[in-house]
């Protein structure tokens, strides 16, 4: 008996249901969490601990590997406010 693929939304509805749990465990282990929290936060403005700076570090790498030395397109960097 094959069992049927996973649409959508049914992951949607399971990631859903999981995201309380997820946010508990980032919370928990520092990965990133709003800026300024304690003084009720800062829209758009993040915190890394270490794992989310590392996290963060090695995407930015992966990302730098692909485009940058792969593809040979050139960086820019600039300033990250979001609203």
């Amino acid at each position: 008996r094959r069992a049927m693929p996973i649409t959508a939304s049914d992951g949607s509805a399971k990631f859903a249901k999981a995201r309380p749990d997820l946010d508990d465990l980032i919370k928990r282990r520092f990965f990133y969490r709003q800026a300024f929290e304690i003084y009720g936060g800062v829209a758009g403005f993040y915190t890394y601990g270490p794992p989310g700076s590392a996290v963060k570090q090695n995407l930015i790498d992966l990302w730098r590997k692909h485009f940058v030395i792969e593809e040979n397109l050139m960086e820019v960097d600039d300033t990250n406010i979001m609203p």
